[in-house]
């Protein structure tokens, strides 16, 4: 299921290897894989990408404790470095992808808490809403606002 949060920005499952020709005809860029090494079955997801003419980055979350500040600002990072082409960002479900996006939001974007779990929830989120909350309810009173 490919989920689209917001106009240059998907976020899904895991993708087939047949599917990134397709990926790339939507006109995205760049792929963000969230899936660690242990998760990718002997896959060498880079060289698909790559090969579909994309490019690649891997930003390894193993499950809903690895939803932190600090990978949230490197998924920040790597969304704005495809300088506003279309991305596509996936975990093996969409899960850790939306919660992820969500926290994201939160600390990178200063928006609302209450709007930023409703746009983590269209591009997947499910059960680390949990950990998404925690993490915000946890966080300095500047964090949540965007503020460094």
């Amino acid at each position: 299921v490919l989920h689209q949060p917001r106009a240059g920005l998907y976020s899904a499952g895991q993708p087939d290897p047949g599917d990134w020709s397709g990926i790339a005809q939507l006109g995205v860029g760049t792929v963000i894989n969230l899936r660690p090494e242990g998760e990718m079955a002997g896959r060498d997801e880079a060289a698909e990408v790559r090969a579909a003419g994309l490019r690649y980055i891997e930003i390894p979350v193993a499950n809903a404790d690895a939803i932190t500040p600090d990978n949230a600002r490197k998924l920040h990072e790597a969304i704005g470095s495809a300088k506003g082409a279309p991305v596509l960002m996936h975990c093996a479900s969409a899960n850790r992808a939306g919660g992820l996006l969500a926290l994201a939001m939160v600390t990178e974007h200063g928006m609302d808490r209450e709007a930023a779990l409703a746009f983590g929830r269209k591009a997947g989120m499910k059960s680390t809403e949990a950990k998404v909350r925690e993490v915000l309810d946890a966080l300095p009173a500047g964090a949540k606002t965007g503020e460094k």
